[in-house]
């Protein structure tokens, strides 16, 4: 059976935006924001879960502070995929085996890493108490902090 994942792969390929194992180029109108940390591309689910970082939450947030920073989280990600060159490469999820695409694995989400000219998608919150500001379990270190910042 044929996965989403697989599908927007095809769909990439086809249209020469991703390559082997590496980020390519991918246009902002393929790009729907959902979230500080989640995309969906080509207007078809799975959503997309960036990886490496954790933005505040808006609709599950924990507080008014939280859901504050997580709609300026998404606003800033809205702002980027507008502005800037878009590179998207589709990356293996740190959950489980077998759980990738289910509830069990991020809500049901893929897992991927979205660039906004040439820098990978992070954060650097200030002011933000949740303890959940850390990235997923097992999730790889974000190498590039310096495209998404509340100083901005």
């Amino acid at each position: 059976m044929t996965s989403i994942k697989q599908l927007c792969t095809a769909a990439l390929l086809a249209f020469g935006f991703v390559g082997q194992a590496r980020a390519e180029a991918i246009s902002p109108t393929q790009v729907h924001v959902i979230d500080g940390d989640t995309i969906r591309l080509f207007n078809m689910k799975p959503d997309v879960r960036l990886v490496g970082f954790n933005a505040p939450e808006t609709r599950r947030a924990k507080c008014d502070h939280e859901r504050q920073l997580g709609d300026h989280a998404t606003r800033r990600v809205r702002d980027l995929v507008h502005s800037e060159v878009l590179e998207f490469e589709y990356v293996d999820c740190a959950c489980p085996p077998g759980t990738e695409e289910t509830p069990a694995c991020n809500y049901g989400r893929s897992c991927g890493i979205l660039k906004a000219g040439g820098k990978e998608l992070g954060w650097s919150p200030k002011g933000w108490p949740c303890p959940s500001s850390v990235a997923p379990p097992g999730a790889r270190k974000l190498r590039s902090l310096g495209a998404l910042t509340f100083d901005n």
